[in-house]
């Protein structure tokens, strides 16, 4: 965990100082000072360190839906292939490989966002 704070800590530096030189400077963080903490406090630190990257930096954070298969968007895409393949019922590797590019193709971009989006990772 000592590793994980200190190389935070060396990320946040480093980001600031790309983004804006003259606000931050450079600075040693010995990892003696986390040496005594618990986790509870470590995941403090790293939540306070974590807000100044983002803050100096300029991002945001955004936090992925839990993982379940069904709010998996290539889990939806790749039910649906094999459905159209089932349904297509191909013989031949060389007929199946054919009908897989005919279906890819069918894939439209708006349905592909769409998949996305019902699955929480549509922007706000």
């Amino acid at each position: 965990m000592r590793t994980i704070v200190t190389a935070a800590l060396c990320a946040s530096i480093l980001a600031g100082c790309a983004s804006s030189p003259s606000e931050i400077s450079a600075a040693y963080v010995s990892p003696i000072q986390y040496s005594g903490y618990d986790c509870d406090q470590i995941r403090s630190e790293l939540v306070r360190v974590s807000s100044r990257v983002r803050e100096v930096a300029g991002a945001s954070l955004v936090f992925l839906p839990k993982y379940s298969p069904d709010l998996n968007p290539i889990e939806m895409a790749f039910s649906k292939l094999k459905a159209l393949l089932r349904k297509a019922a191909e013989r031949s590797t060389e007929a199946l490989w054919n009908r897989i590019g005919l279906i890819i193709d069918g894939f439209t971009t708006d349905e592909c966002a769409n998949s996305f989006t019902a699955a929480g990772y549509g922007a706000k």
